[in-house]
């Protein structure tokens, strides 16, 4: 292999990772967990424009997420319950995921891989008004973001077709369970952030 070769620096890249207490297996749950995120991401937009008939295009995500949780004038009660539900969720996971993508990574040799979004010694950060928090990537947690994200993901491709179909409702309505265990997720990673910013602070 060419010393200069892409896979040959692959290769490199990653080792030095792994000494930053990234394993092979935290980099795996974290590019999944980015890839199932993205597909929330990405089919929320269109979601939301069949569910309220509003471009959301420079919405912020918490006005996004509420109007996910709002669901449609036509749903069930019940398929409403669960976009309510759904909206919730949204807002703990995309925490999480802003701190895993755009945070400090903090390698403590021997510790869980940590990364800080908005730490108090950046004030020039802070003043922007954006929450500081951070992501704990240890493997548990991992589980956690990417089984709500993909439940998420899921949702909003329903949601979507529901709210164009009535007929298809019964499927939103089917995730009832996975995304009532998605908002569980979500909530102990928020809780887990909560009570470890509490120890470090």
């Amino acid at each position: 292999m060419p010393p200069h070769s892409p896979e040959r620096r692959a290769s490199l890249i990653l080792n030095k990772l792994s000494a930053l207490t990234l394993t092979p297996e935290h980099l795996q749950l974290i590019g999944a967990f980015v890839v199932a995120y993205g597909l929330f991401e990405t089919g929320l937009e269109p979601g939301l424009l069949a569910l309220a008939n509003t471009n959301v295009r420079g919405m912020g995500s918490k006005d996004q997420f509420k109007l996910l949780a709002a669901g449609h004038w036509s749903f069930s009660e019940k398929a409403n319950a669960v976009m309510c539900v759904a909206g919730q969720a949204a807002g703990d996971i995309c925490e999480y995921r802003n701190s895993l993508v755009h945070g400090y990574l903090m390698a403590i040799p021997g510790g869980t891989p940590a990364f800080m979004k908005n730490p108090a010694w950046n004030t020039a950060i802070v003043k922007k008004g954006k929450d500081a928090g951070d992501a704990y990537a240890d493997i548990a947690q991992l589980h956690l973001a990417l089984d709500a994200a993909w439940t998420l993901s899921t949702l909003v491709r329903r949601a979507q077709k529901a709210a164009l179909d009535s007929a298809a409702q019964a499927s939103i309505e089917a995730l009832e369970d996975d995304v009532n265990n998605a908002k569980s997720c979500a909530g102990e990673l928020r809780h887990l952030r909560a009570l470890m910013n509490r120890e470090k602070y």
